[in-house]
């Protein structure tokens, strides 16, 4: 089948002798190579005249510039080290707790020592106090800037930011009335105890936390899809139950709600008992700095007891119904398309990764420092915890910062301006990559341009904003931020994903598993050289290691594919996964570079990969004098994946001054961080695009690092180009062995064309840009995939589906009998590399993809 869609003639299925030209093909559209900048070259023109940069230009100048939070833009790293940092902390707190629970009658003889504690909390206090009014501030003018700029404020951010002001200001009362509790006491003469503050102040900091704990709870449970009424005629981008109205979330949050009146209660009747111990008297020998703690042991009442108790109960209760509801909010959230729902979804993976463990800290909190000292009678632990738990604050006080940290708008002297969002920008075909490249360019831009202020205004803007001002300069400085004109010119060279180029090469790594001259009808060289507008293909092989690759080549480009695992061979050396010394590079900027020694030894083994090199230049060479330099495109999967990886690199070297773009489907991980530095300074254009699920992109772990920008695709039609921490943290779960098939990639490709025609999956503007793929290339053709025509994909009843699987059965259906328990079985081909065996239930072509 050629590129328009036409069955071609026996005749035509040629191009068997290697290195001759094959029978003339209708001409393909042209093929635009996206310009990305090689290391030693000048940054190239993007082909636009200067009156389409300036259209460009005012129409993203006409765009509301939108709010930016933090944890739409932060780098691996600094959500890494946001996110973790949380847990680590709240485990050493609970470490705190337990060894405050076993060394207090060891460490503290007197109640003198006991207030020399009270001094050192006191610090700790004050500086978690000091630290959380210091970020509600910093929170509050980055709101207030972000406003002063007008831009504009979506629904969901008002939300997440007004979560966060909350969970920090609630933070300040909690750390305020511990540090009051604690210098009252402190300001009592003879180490005495202010009973009457001590049970006020703990009254207001139990309700405090209580109605943070369901504050929280309530905020994840409005992530939850709506199921009452009208739910089937709600809005596709408003499916949660924090769309609805407020009489609807009062509805399906009443028993929450039940459940925290509750508590408040049981607060209150705890309030009644300590007023009670104070004015009966009941803890009057507690006072005198010389006062033996061993004389601290007094009787706890029942009812003191049973309100702990059924205070730990609750909170029990509350973790539990936390976790139901989080394991909801997720489930919910798989039916719905991560392209509209990406923000709730990034929001809940924060919650589990700040709110989670500060719950479970809390609870271990009240089990170590309150509930067990009250069943022991142990008048001083009781006391302790009436003043306050400093777990729970040092806890509270790292959760609320950070989280505070991620949801507020971002700050120019703390973050770059060169946006996630920017290099998550894609281009449907290829010829609209210098409208994209330029596009990204205005949006940058456009986004740094701030309005002006009323100089009054901004004075007094100055002296609010002076110390969280002061404090993003030096995190700025220390982290290198870089300022508007470096992100442009580092944004400038950034490659762009481009969906037309990685069909083309699914084409190609469909090629070479196959045999390029045979009468394969629906993936060979007649089907595949005029995808790249090419006149010759080559396939070069080593028998020992059973490693194929497929090149083709004309006057200006050229495209090389390399086959994945398909025999024992190729099996042997997959499991050859220790790191060997990169022979044709170990070194690199002092830096030892090590790769996967099965994957080097069957792209170097009897000297294949000088032959592939040899190849490469006699084509170059083999051109009109005057040419320019030579195009080259790289593709392979699984096993053909890491060697496409092993052979660009040396192709870099080898022809420093052609641009080369990569594009993986299925690697593995091929070697070591230097190997992968290394590789994406010589190779910005590299893409490796992994399946939802896929377990081979994920090993080997130890000691290799995947190399190029991650492209997420899955049958469900989602694509996340080059993801965030949070966004790979929902797509990066679990492993779905058949996802690895080459057939099932195709599949996920087709599925992202055909969810632009659906009102609640397609992206912005996704519709207008599957057509213009439509349009410059034949994707049933290049997928070999049935129902791929316009109007197929515009009809939600037919779905995408292997042409080679739908033949089969209708091949089978025919000769009557072939049918068997749902599975289609075809006749091995040779030369193909393994056995065409297509599979109802993973819908791929196993010949394609064994790994």
């Amino acid at each position: 089948m050629g590129t328009d869609g036409r069955a071609l003639p026996d005749g035509e299925l040629g191009g068997g002798v290697p290195g001759q030209p094959v029978p003339p093909l209708p001409p393909p559209p042209p093929v635009a190579a996206p310009e990305v900048q090689q290391p030693g070259r000048p940054e190239p023109q993007n082909g636009l005249t200067a009156a389409q940069k300036e259209g460009i230009r005012r129409e993203v100048e006409e765009e509301p510039q939108k709010v930016v939070l933090r944890v739409e833009v932060a780098t691996k790293m600094q959500a890494r080290l946001l996110t973790w940092s949380v847990i680590v902390l709240n485990a050493l707190f609970i470490i705190l707790a337990i060894v405050l629970l076993s060394t207090q009658g060891s460490m503290f003889k007197t109640l003198d020592d006991f207030h020399s504690f009270y001094k050192a909390q006191l610090i700790l206090g004050c500086i978690c106090l000091g630290v959380e009014c210091l970020i509600l501030l910093w929170l509050g003018t980055s709101v207030r800037g972000a406003r002063k700029e007008g831009r504009a404020w979506s629904r969901r951010q008002r939300y997440f930011v007004a979560t966060s002001a909350v969970f920090l200001g609630i933070a300040v009362v909690y750390s305020a009335t511990f540090v009051a509790a604690l210098a009252a006491t402190l300001a009592e003469p003879d180490c005495g105890y202010p009973w009457t503050a001590m049970a006020a102040l703990e009254l207001v900091r139990r309700l405090a936390l209580s109605f943070l704990i369901f504050f929280l709870l309530l905020r994840l449970s409005n992530m939850r899809l709506w199921r009452g009424p009208q739910a089937l005629d709600a809005d596709p981008n408003h499916m949660l139950l924090v769309d609805r109205p407020l009489s609807d979330k009062f509805k399906s949050h009443l028993l929450i709600l039940c459940l925290w009146l509750i508590m408040c209660a049981f607060i209150a009747v705890n309030f009644a008992g300590r007023i009670k111990q104070s004015r009966s008297g009941s803890r009057a020998p507690i006072a005198g700095c010389s006062t033996s703690l061993s004389q601290g042991h007094c009787k706890v009442s029942a009812l003191q007891a049973t309100g702990t108790a059924i205070a730990f109960a609750a909170n029990l209760l509350v973790v539990i119904i936390y976790g139901l509801v989080l394991r909801r909010a997720l489930k919910d959230h798989k039916q719905l398309p991560f392209c509209r729902y990406r923000a709730t979804n990034i929001f809940i993976r924060a919650q589990a990764r700040v709110v989670a463990p500060v719950q479970l800290a809390i609870l271990l909190t009240i089990l170590l420092l309150e509930l067990v000292p009250a069943l022991r009678g142990s008048c001083m632990s009781e006391v302790s915890s009436q003043m306050g738990d400093l777990p729970v604050t040092l806890s509270l006080a790292a959760a609320s910062t950070i989280f505070a940290v991620l949801y507020m708008p971002k700050a120019r002297e703390l973050d770059s301006p060169l946006l996630l969002e920017l290099l998550q920008d894609f281009s449907w075909t290829q010829e609209e990559v210098p409208s994209a490249l330029e596009r990204r360019n205005q949006r940058l831009l456009a986004s740094e341009a701030a309005p002006a202020s009323k100089p009054a205004k901004e004075a007094r803007r100055g002296a609010i904003d002076y110390l969280p001002g002061k404090m993003r300069q030096a995190m700025g400085m220390m982290g290198q931020v870089q300022d508007t004109s470096a992100a442009l010119e580092q944004l400038s060279r950034e490659p762009i994903f481009c969906m037309e180029t990685a069909v083309r090469l699914y084409h190609w790594g469909r090629l070479a598993y196959r045999d390029p001259a045979g009468s394969d009808k629906y993936v060979n060289a007649a089907t595949a050289l005029p995808l790249f507008d090419l006149e010759h293909w080559e396939k070069i092989e080593d028998t020992d290691t059973d490693t194929h690759c497929i090149i083709g080549w004309s006057d200006s480009c050229a495209v090389l594919c390399f086959r994945g695992t398909s025999s024992m061979e190729n099996t042997m050396t997959d499991l050859k996964s220790w790191r060997v010394r990169y022979t044709p590079e170990p070194a690199w900027k002092g830096r030892s570079v090590g790769t996967h020694a099965g994957f080097l030894k069957a792209w170097t083994h009897a000297g294949f990969n000088e032959k592939v090199l040899a190849r490469l230049k006699a084509a170059e060479q083999g051109r009109p004098a005057g040419s320019p330099p030579l195009r080259i495109w790289v593709t392979g999967h699984s096993l053909g994946g890491a060697l496409a990886v092993l052979a660009s690199q040396q192709i870099s070297r080898a022809h420093p001054a052609s641009r080369q773009t990569v594009y993986t489907f299925g690697c593995p991980r091929v070697g070591n961080a230097a190997f992968a530095a290394m590789y994406n300074e010589a190779i910005t254009d590299a893409w490796a695009i992994v399946n939802r699920g896929d377990p081979v992109t994920m090993i080997p772990k130890l000691g290799f690092k995947r190399i190029g920008q991650r492209v997420n695709i899955d049958v469900e039609g989602n694509l996340i180009v080059r993801g965030s921490y949070f966004e790979l943290s929902v797509v990066h779960r679990g492993t779905v062995v058949k996802n690895h098939m080459m057939g099932q990639y195709g599949l996920a490709l087709a599925s992202i064309i055909k969810a632009q025609f659906s009102a609640s999956k397609s992206l912005p503007g996704g519709a207008k840009g599957a057509e213009a793929l439509l349009a410059a290339l034949d994707i049933g053709a290049a997928l070999v995939m049935s129902h791929m025509g316009l109007e197929a994909l515009r009809d939600p009843a037919l779905a995408p589906e292997l042409t080679e699987k739908r033949d089969a059965q209708l091949a089978a259906a025919a000769s009557k009998g072939s049918v068997t328990a749902g599975k289609v079985k075809g006749r091995g081909r040779k030369g193909s590399g393994g056995k065409a065996d297509f599979d109802e239930l993973d819908m791929s072509v196993k010949a394609d993809g064994a790994a």
